[in-house]
This record gives C-alpha cells, sequence and structure tokens, in this order.
C-alpha cells in the first residue's frame, strides 16, 4: 500500500486521503457505546469530509455495550443501525457470532494487528486503550501483580466498575481465559470479601481515587488521562494481567447485517479504520493507542509511553465464547 503523508499535529483538520470524492448526502445510523465527547469529534470530521449525515446512538456507561448489543439483538429482523462501533471487543464478537454483523473488508483493515480482526471480516479492532490501576499523585503505586489487588490490607480501597459490562466485563473474561476458573474465581470472591467499591463505570472508579473514596481503581486510560489534563492529581500504572503483559482492548466497528445504508456505513468503518481517525482519537484527551502502522509512526508524543506496552495475548473469540459463564459467575458473586 503507498503510504500516506499524514497530519499528525492536526486533529481536527480535514482528513487527506481518506474516503475520496465528497459524497452528495444521505445518511448512516450508528450506534456507539464509546463516550460522546470522544465519538462526535470523529462524527463531525466524517460529515464534514463526505456530506453524509450520521445519526449517533449512544448509551448508558452503567450497561453500555451490552445495552446496543441487547437492542441490534432485538432488531434483527428489522434492522435500524448500519454500523455498530464499541468502545471494547468481546460483545462485538458475540454479535459476530450470533450472524448480526456482515463481513467487510474495508481497505485499510489488514493493516492492522491479526489479533484485533475477525477472522471472517465481520469486525475490525482499532485505536486501543489500557486496563489499568489509578491512584492517586505522590502515592505508593499499586501491586505489579493485578492478584495482589485482592487482600485483607486493601479492604473497602479498591474502585472498579460493575464487572459485568463494558471493558470491566472484558476485563474478568481475559482474567478467566489467562489464569483459569479457579484462580480468577477466587481473585472475584476475594475482591467482593474485601469490599471492593463497586460503582456506576470505569469514569467513576477513577473519581473515586481522585476524591479519596477509593486508594485504587481498576479503569480505563483514558479515564485517567481526562482527569490528568484537567489537572487532578491522579497517575496510572499499568498492571500485569498475567506474565505476558497488560490487557489492552481496542474499538471494534462492524457492520450490521441487513443495513438500511449498507453503502454509507462501509464509509464510515473505511473513516473509522483510516490511520488519520487513529491519530485523532490519539490526540483527544482519551490518548487512545493507535493500532495501523502509519498511524504508529507519527503518533503523537503524548502516546508515545504506550507503545512500549506489552500486550496481554488473548483469543477476543474465545473470550466471546466464554463470555456467557463468566457472566453467571459474576452474577452469582456481585449481585447475589
Amino acid at each position: 500500500m503507498k503510504r500516506r503523508t499524514l497530519l499528525a499535529g492536526a486533529a481536527f483538520a480535514a482528513l487527506a486521503g481518506c474516503g475520496g470524492r465528497k459524497a452528495d448526502g444521505g445518511e448512516v445510523v450508528v450506534y456507539t457505546s464509546v463516550d460522546p465527547p470522544y465519538a462526535q469529534p470523529i462524527v463531525a470530521a466524517f460529515e464534514q469530509q463526505t456530506g453524509i449525515r450520521v445519526v449517533l446512538l449512544t448509551d448508558t456507561e452503567a450497561d453500555k455495550s451490552l445495552g446496543l448489543a441487547n437492542r441490534l439483538r432485538a432488531e434483527r429482523t428489522r434492522p435500524r443501525a448500519d454500523v455498530f462501533w464499541s468502545s471494547e471487543v468481546v460483545r462485538m464478537a458475540q454479535l459476530a457470532r450470533e450472524g448480526v454483523l456482515a463481513p467487510y473488508e474495508s481497505p485499510d483493515r489488514r493493516a492492522y494487528p491479526a489479533y484485533a480482526r475477525d477472522p471472517h471480516g465481520l469486525w475490525t479492532g482499532f485505536a486501543a486503550r489500557a486496563r489499568v490501576i489509578a491512584f492517586r499523585a505522590g502515592e505508593a503505586p499499586p501491586p505489579r501483580d493485578f492478584l495482589d489487588l485482592a487482600q485483607p490490607a486493601l479492604r473497602g480501597r479498591v474502585a472498579m466498575a460493575n464487572p459485568r459490562f463494558g471493558t470491566t466485563a472484558t476485563e474478568a473474561a481475559a482474567l478467566f481465559q489467562v489464569w483459569g476458573e479457579a484462580r480468577a474465581g477466587a481473585f472475584y470472591r476475594a475482591l467482593r470479601d474485601y469490599g471492593v467499591q463497586v460503582v456506576d463505570g470505569n469514569s467513576a472508579a477513577a473519581e473515586a481515587v481522585a476524591r479519596g473514596r477509593a486508594r485504587f481503581g481498576l479503569t480505563d486510560t483514558d479515564d485517567v488521562y481526562s482527569r490528568i489534563d484537567r489537572g487532578i492529581a491522579l497517575d496510572l500504572a499499568f498492571p500485569r494481567h498475567g506474565p505476558e503483559g497488560t490487557l489492552l482492548i481496542p474499538n471494534t466497528v462492524g457492520l450490521v447485517a441487513g443495513a438500511p445504508h449498507a453503502d454509507a456505513g462501509r464509509r464510515f468503518i473505511d473513516f473509522l479504520l483510516a490511520p488519520e481517525t487513529e491519530l485523532r482519537l490519539a490526540a483527544l484527551p482519551s490518548r487512545q493507542l493507535p493500532l495501523h502502522p502509519e498511524a504508529r509512526r507519527q503518533a503523537p508524543e503524548r502516546v508515545r509511553p504506550l507503545l512500549a506496552v506489552t500486550p496481554l495475548p488473548v483469543d477476543y473469540q474465545r473470550l466471546a465464547e466464554g463470555m456467557e459463564a463468566v457472566d453467571r459467575f459474576l452474577r452469582e458473586v456481585f449481585e447475589r
């Protein structure tokens, strides 16, 4: 593929080399679990470049991807959405297994790592966040080993979102895959027994640490970086979820099977997977980690430390297959 010239420093300038000729209007319906402050600038840039109006449906942080996934299932015989843009990967992979998505080979798709691509072309991952531990800047950092968060000395001092939803659910499924059922199950039971604070989302977990209600918060990089940029005295640590590394959770995008505006949906997917869009997301306060080689080469300075993070090797397809059993376990542990 011919190398493009990217404007890494112009996060909100017109995109070069993405999407071709400006379209003559139309619309595309996008369901997304991405936080509106991060999704809306991307949508605005797409609309400006293509002339295609985006009808954006978001969901609350407490149930995010699960709520939208269930809506897509309910609408399967008469789809209303064209594209599902998810903030995580497991719900997307589940929808792919259930036949809710249609294959699409976007021009930039094969540039992304194999672990971030469905083998049948049903979804593609891009612009990742890392699962991290938030703590107050200047205070003692959290344990390096994730298992050590569940200990009597931290009773009532750890906060996390409901582990049945969003990226916290993805993290749980990954731990069950990497650690095995016995070890992961013991970890989550210990968190419960030692009084983990279950709060309304990853942002609330970071906020609990910022306000001194918790010592450590299990959250995503974007929820910590957005507060650091506002002058809040937070820091983050990249835990070892396993001996191999830290869990990365990419955004994912897929075309809905039977999409009413399939051509416009493909245009939107092309836009999201272009390296220019990854650079936009990297330049936003969320500091999302580019996965496309072109975007990684020109990543802004603020995200370059993330390029050194060693990703935990997980099989996202297996995560999706095992999620139902993990969810049953978590429901029994935290909602009994």
